[in-house]
């Protein structure tokens, strides 16, 4: 059954067609990897050794969850991007 579309709304085939396109590499290379060129060596290797020490866990599941704004904005950004293509069609 498909979804009408609202304006400014997506169907949930429009979100996961996004979300299956998502370029996790290149976002990574372009978002990440800047967020990261703002922290001088000598911190990034205190977060890497705090990483090893705590056997890479920083939460119960196991994953390190960095907040950056250059992220959030970046990936802001790439979904308001993807929004406005997806629902230009």
């Amino acid at each position: 059954m498909k979804m009408a579309r609202i304006q400014g709304v997506l169907t949930k085939e429009q979100a996961e067609q996004i979300l299956n396109n998502f370029d996790f590499n290149s976002f990574k290379k372009h978002s990440i990897y800047n967020a990261f060129s703002f922290v001088s060596e000598e911190n990034l290797k205190h977060l890497i050794e705090l990483y090893k020490n705590l056997n890479g866990q920083i939460n119960k599941s196991g994953d390190l969850f960095i907040n950056s704004n250059v992220i959030i904005t970046n990936f802001t950004a790439y979904l308001d991007q993807e929004i406005k293509t997806t629902t230009n069609k």
